[in-house]
């Protein structure tokens, strides 16, 4: 018996947030978003940068408002980067106070929450033939 291979659009796994890391993932885009409030908002790239975080904290919102029901909620290529980033920022934040258990666990979950958007980013990421790919020609 032989399997057939699915066509199409990649099916990968999924990430479950709970109640917690949804509170934890606010935190980091809190802590993310403080430096825009002093840039430039007639920059392009500020103001794109904030409709990326106001569309990723109307998603996280909507999780929560979700509990008890299943809430599927995907996030594009630069949503994923800025939740990256925003948990990174609030992993490296949480390292510099003294350490306790509470800490130590978020993050851990940090880290896992990042890593696994890294991972569906890199699956998505295009590649680019103007780039080197180690090859000789």
């Amino acid at each position: 018996m032989t399997r057939k291979k699915r066509k199409g659009k990649y099916q990968g796994a999924c990430f479950v947030f709970t109640l917690e890391t949804v509170k934890l993932t606010e935190e980091a885009i809190k802590l993310f978003e403080q430096p825009l409030q002093r840039a430039d908002h007639r920059d392009a790239k500020v103001l794109f940068a904030e409709e990326t975080i106001k569309q990723v904290k109307g998603k996280l919102d909507s999780m929560k408002k979700s509990v008890g029901q299943i809430c599927l909620t995907s996030f594009d290529y630069n949503e994923k980067i800025l939740l990256i980033q925003a948990l990174r920022l609030y992993s490296f934040l949480l390292l510099s106070l003294p350490m306790n258990t509470q800490q130590t666990r978020e993050i851990c979950q940090c880290q896992r929450i990042a890593a696994y958007f890294e991972a569906e980013n890199a699956r998505a990421e295009p590649k680019r033939p103007d780039t080197w790919q180690g090859g000789t020609s």
